[in-house]
């Protein structure tokens, strides 16, 4: 009898082992916005900058007002006024990722860096916001994922919107970024995610950068992270090949590492092979010159060296010659 039940305890406990080595979480896009990707890897509604207390885009933070530190990488999207006449007059500005492919993936989600100017402890009105959405397989856009006011009124100042009501019951934005996150109850084949803000007063400046999705698959192997993308010279001219660079980090470490590249977007049709930087996690390949007006599309694509490989390809990159 005791027999039996330490086989019937041993394949519990094998069940569960085996179950839950069975769904690993990995990262399905991530969008930190260090190279221009408008047109490319998301499309913005109008992007703007009358003054560093009017605008609403791209920055390194050095032509706007808020602050801002704790970035990652150098480069996020920041907006303040977004109604002001230098932009096309809409309090409403958006941002669209390209559309992800989300087939096999569950536990969906959203995390993003956030901060804000002013707007940390006053300047925000409850009737504006700052928020994520998404749409699946060509849904109606919902949030996902919003900042708020915490209480009604004007110069109110915005938190972490915890259940997306309308009212911030979370952590206050400052000027340093943080990072939030919310999931999100769906599946599917499809997903658009987008940043959607409105605010129309001076004083009401905010800041995201590095947005992710992330999910869980079932193939029990996490897929290679790809993070900090660059290229050098950042401004190429014909005479200058340039130094694609990224760090890639496995458990299982990385079996190859290439750089896919061409001059059309969405067509990448030339390879360069990565190396490994003296043991560590950057890798590195490179790109040949290019005549004077190309723009050169490329992402970086990287396979671990799991017995069930996976594969990662990061958002496409550009420069121009």
């Amino acid at each position: 009898m005791k027999q039996n039940y330490f086989f019937k305890f041993f394949f519990a406990i094998l069940f569960v082992l085996t179950s839950t080595a069975s769904w690993s979480q990995t990262t399905i896009i991530s969008e930190d916005f260090e190279t221009d990707g408008d047109g490319i890897r998301y499309t913005i509604s109008n992007e703007f900058n009358d003054g560093s207390n009017d605008h609403f885009g791209r920055t390194d933070g050095s032509n706007v007002s808020g602050g801002y530190s704790g970035q990652n990488g150098s480069f996020f999207i920041a907006g303040e006024d977004l109604d002001d006449g230098g932009g096309d007059g809409s309090a409403e500005k958006t941002i669209l990722l390209n559309v992800i492919d989300i087939t096999g993936y569950s536990d969906l989600k959203i995390k993003v860096l956030a901060a804000a100017g002013s707007a940390a402890t006053s300047g925000w009105d409850s009737s504006d916001y700052l928020r994520i959405e998404y749409s699946t397989d060509g849904t109606n856009f919902i949030t996902g994922l919003q900042f708020s006011a915490p209480v009604s009124g004007s110069n109110k100042g915005i938190n972490f919107d915890t259940n997306n009501d309308g009212i911030g019951d979370g952590s206050a934005l400052t000027n340093i970024f943080t990072e939030f996150q919310q999931n999100i109850p769906v599946t599917g084949s499809t997903l658009y995610l987008r940043l959607y803000a409105k605010a129309n007063s001076a004083n009401e400046e905010f800041a995201i950068d590095y947005i992710r999705l992330e999910g869980t698959t079932s193939s029990g192997n996490p897929a290679p992270q790809i993070t900090n993308i660059s290229n050098l010279p950042i401004a190429p001219t014909s005479s200058n090949s340039v130094i694609v660079s990224a760090e890639i980090t496995d458990a299982d470490g990385i079996a190859s590492a290439t750089i896919n590249w061409g001059t059309t977007s969405g067509s990448l049709t030339n390879t360069v092979a990565m190396s490994n930087i003296g043991g560590s996690t950057a890798y590195e390949g490179t790109i040949p010159a290019q005549i004077d007006g190309t723009t050169v599309f490329y992402t970086v694509e990287a396979t671990d060296s799991n017995a069930s490989p996976e594969t990662t390809t990061s958002s496409e990159q550009s420069y121009n010659v």
